[in-house]
């Protein structure tokens, strides 16, 4: 997959990602859905160190908002990556 964008975000503390959330504006507020990511990779990381991290799944963002999709949308992490604690999250659009 290639990177467009990436965000990293540092927890306060340990926590273990068993869900990631994505939402984006809704159509009516934000018609061009261009903006909306597509492809989504997550990363774990247990520190500063931990490069490139734990692979905790790639999901695909549905842009076609409507009653059975919303703008929010909840992604399971990848089967075997529970119970990891990780200090950090990254996304990569």
């Amino acid at each position: 997959m290639e990177c467009a964008g990436t965000i990293t975000i540092g927890l306060a503390q340990p926590v273990t990602v068993d869900q990631i959330f994505i939402e984006h504006s809704y159509a009516l507020v934000s018609p061009n859905m261009s903006s909306a990511p597509r492809l989504i990779q997550a990363w774990g990381h247990v520190d500063r160190l931990d490069v490139p991290g734990t692979f905790l799944g790639e999901f695909v963002y549905l842009k076609e908002h409507n009653q059975t999709v919303p703008p929010r949308q909840t992604f399971a992490v990848s089967a075997g990556r529970g119970g990891l604690a990780v200090n950090a999250v990254r996304l990569e659009v």
